[in-house]
């Protein structure tokens, strides 16, 4: 079953297609990031697709929203560290701590409740080199304060 984010994300995967444009983590990045540079106006510019790009954000924000409120309180937390077949901890801290150290998943997958998924971080890394529209934007986690403790760095070296 498909989400609305992925269908999104479809549209705009064919919307780069028709217009010979390669759909990679480059420009990917470049139409969602919050900055207007030059680069990523143009790249804009050429999709022409201003209310799809809305949409995807308007989503995020959708996502953002549903797992940060997980993530804020100590019964979420532990929660997910339950279904995680992790124990449960006395605080908030330890419990987030736990979590992030544990339990490797793409956001979009914890929030669609694929609990399945739980990967490593190579696998994590490769299948968001892959798909670049499962990588969640940096900018955007750190506007919700629950998420921020739950990211991890997955950098190319």
């Amino acid at each position: 079953m498909s989400t609305i984010y992925e269908g999104l994300i479809n549209e705009l995967k064919k919307k780069f297609e028709l217009k010979n444009i390669k759909f990679t983590t480059k420009n990917f990045k470049k139409i969602m990031n919050k900055d207007i540079t030059r680069k990523n106006k143009n790249i804009k510019q050429m999709l022409d697709e201003d209310e799809l790009i809305e949409k995807i954000l308007n989503e995020l924000v959708l996502i953002a929203t549903k797992l940060s409120l997980m993530l804020l309180n100590l019964k979420g937390l532990n929660e997910l560290l339950i279904i995680f077949k992790e124990e449960p901890q006395p605080s908030k801290t330890k419990a987030r701590k736990l979590l992030k150290e544990m339990v490797v998943i793409n956001i979009f997958d914890l929030v669609e409740e694929k609990y399945e998924k739980r990967t490593t971080y190579g696998k994590l890394k490769e299948d968001m080199k892959n798909n670049p529209e499962r990588v969640f934007p940096l900018w955007f986690a750190k506007t919700f304060k629950g998420l921020q403790f739950f990211l991890q760095h997955i950098r190319e070296k």
